[in-house]
Parts: C-alpha cells; structure tokens; sequence
C-alpha cells in the first residue's frame, strides 16, 4: 500500500471527537492519505460504532489495542505498523480531539518538508475553547535540574492535592498571555505532540517516534529531548493549522473536575519520574565522558 500522508488517530472514549477528527483528513488533506486510527481499550459498543463506520472503507485501518497504552505507545504501535506495510511520504501523529484547519494540508505540509529540509514539522494549533495558540511549546527542551525542580513541586501537589485544588483550582478562570513563540517559524523549539508530522527522513531514521513510553504526559520533553541529542532539526511553521478541543477522553472517563484534576496531577508526577531515570544516567554518562 502507498499513500502521500498517513494519519496516526489515538482514540480513547470519546467517539464523537475522532468522528470529528477522521472528517476533516478526508475534507482537508487534499492528496492520497490514508488513517490510521488505533483504539486505546474502547467499550465494546464504542469498538463496534468505530469498526461499523471506518472498517469498510479502504482510506481507514483500524487497529484494536485491545488495552490503554496510553499515547505514546498507542503511536508507536501504529507508527511500526506504518513502516512495515504503508510506503508513506509523510506521517501525522494526531490526538482525536484535533481537527485540520487549513485545505491542502498534507500538501502543504510535504512541501514545508521538502523546501525546509526538516525532518519533523509543528502546525498552529489553536484551543477551541481559549483561542490559545498552544505551539510551540516551550522555546527549547528542559535541563535535568529544571525536570527535578518540577517533580517536587507535582510531588506536593499530590500530597496536598484537596488544599490545593481548593485554593488554585476551583472555580479559577485560568488567563492566558499571548505565546511569544506562535507568530512566526521557529526552529528546535519544543513541540506540542499532539499534532506531529514526520517525514520520510525522520522515518529512515527512526524505529519509534516516543522514547520512554510514559502513559500519560511528558511526551513533549521526551520527544524534544530525544531529537536535540539524535540531532535531528525540528520546525515550527504557523501556516498549518489545527484546532483542539483539549481534554475531550479525560471529560468522558471523569465526570467531575476534581477526580480529572487528581488524576491529572498523579499521571504527570509518574511521568516525570519516569523521564528523569531515563535521562539521568545519560547525563552521567556524559559528564564522565567530558571529564
């Protein structure tokens, strides 16, 4: 099988917003794409909705997890399945709360790829609810220290999580400064890993598209990490864009703000925990080697 663009979907719970999600590949793609949609442990009416609408047409593969990998390894499964089965130019990683903004799409960003000479790309991707542009990220990867600086403070979180959901959560209206960093293109700055696409480059180069596999959070400082060390250039460019709904499984799984909140917070302190014992021994490593 070939295909311009392949979309990787990681479907969790909510049906509607993958519907929503699969509906605008097919109205703004704009070449030969294909999708790619692996379910996280749905129900089973949930299975059987998804299978009864997408496994008939042959632009849609659907893959049973049959479990809750959690994001990372829900893309990595697909993105392996990619790579031994589909001749694929491009790939785009994408949560099923997100949506193609702009026509053409996978044509625009091949040649962004192409004229660039980049093997990752980042599009605009604006908040639904806020109007937040949410790329990039950050302006560059976080260092050791800085990761550890924030395991203490999701630590405390968690010990005080009641107190603190009162006094900083609830019934908060959160604001929202401008990012500094959407306007215009911008290089090696960290990502949002909600919407990636990888080129045949990246493709060649590499056998997962996340290390470390936490369930839940810090991909982003995993993903951003791993291509500064591998030396891979990333990019940012504001001409594509997605928008986002944000949070639309977790809203289906916890129906109360606070068992969200809770759940939240637990997730990103394991998974910071899980970063920081991967990337602490390389960073030994490299200071012994520098010595």
């Amino acid at each position: 099988m070939r295909a311009d663009t392949v979309y990787i979907v990681v479907h969790y719970m909510d049906i509607r917003a993958t519907e929503r999600c699969i509906r605008s590949i097919f109205e703004c793609s704009g070449d030969d794409f294909h999708v790619v949609i692996v379910d996280n442990g749905s129900k089973t009416g949930h299975r059987s909705v998804l299978i009864q609408k997408f496994s008939s047409d042959p632009s849609v593969t659907y893959i049973d997890a049959g479990t809750d990998l959690g994001y990372a390894s829900a893309v990595n499964r697909a993105y392996g399945f990619i790579r031994s089965e589909i001749e694929a130019e491009t790939i785009v990683v994408m949560h099923n709360d997100m949506e193609l903004d702009t026509h053409g799409f996978g044509m625009k960003a091949r040649r962004i790829l192409e004229e660039k000479d980049a093997p990752v790309l980042g599009p605009d991707i604006i908040s639904k609810r806020t109007g937040y542009h949410e790329n990039p990220y950050m302006k560059g990867p976080r260092t050791l220290a800085e990761l550890k600086g924030m395991l203490e403070r999701y630590a405390y979180v968690n010990r005080a999580f009641r107190r603190y959901y009162v006094k900083y959560d609830l019934g908060r209206r959160k604001t929202y400064k401008p990012n500094p960093f959407a306007l215009s293109e911008g290089e090696d700055m960290m990502l949002r890993t909600g919407c990636l696409i990888l080129s045949k480059r990246f493709m060649e180069k590499m056998d997962h598209v996340f290390t470390g596999c936490s369930h839940m959070y810090m991909e982003e400082d995993a993903f951003a990490t791993e291509m500064r060390d591998k030396g891979i250039r990333t990019l940012y460019d504001p001409s594509l864009r997605v928008t986002h709904e944000g949070g639309s499984s977790m809203k289906k799984r916890y129906l109360l703000p606070y068992l969200r909140e809770k759940k939240k917070w637990k997730e990103k302190e394991k998974a910071l925990g899980e970063l920081i014992d991967i990337l602490e021994p390389e960073r030994k490593d490299e200071e012994i080697c520098s010595v």
